[in-house]
């Protein structure tokens, strides 16, 4: 389970590519690929590129928009470090993912915080 931070938008996402990263594992398409602990501590995250690039590449099979073969969303739960979530992107752009989109709880566009 993962907690999504909170954000108001006026379009719905599309279906992409996904990564989610939750307290304990990183997974892609609901495959665990490695644990949060080791990705924080790692420079880079080779595991994670060869992978989005096989999804990538098998993506290219299916007649899809040649736009969303090149999408992906990253769902993170919101105690994440971005530091984190930016290693995550970097793997995301080297596999040649080039639109990266973060998933977000959406709010209700008129919603005030009050104090």
């Amino acid at each position: 389970e993962i907690n999504l931070p909170g954000s108001s938008v006026e379009s719905k996402p599309r279906e992409t590519a996904a990564i989610m990263i939750t307290e304990k594992m990183i997974l892609i398409q609901g495959e665990s690929m490695m644990s949060t602990e080791e990705a924080l501590n790692a420079k880079e995250l080779p595991v994670l590129t060869r992978r989005l690039l096989q999804q990538r590449q098998s993506a290219l099979g299916i007649a899809e928009r040649a736009e969303q073969q090149n999408e992906v969303t990253i769902l993170s739960h919101r105690t994440i470090p971005f530091k984190l979530v930016k290693k995550v992107m970097a793997s995301c752009t080297s596999a040649g993912f080039n639109k990266i989109s973060l998933a977000v709880v959406q709010k209700a566009a008129n919603s005030q915080v009050i104090n």
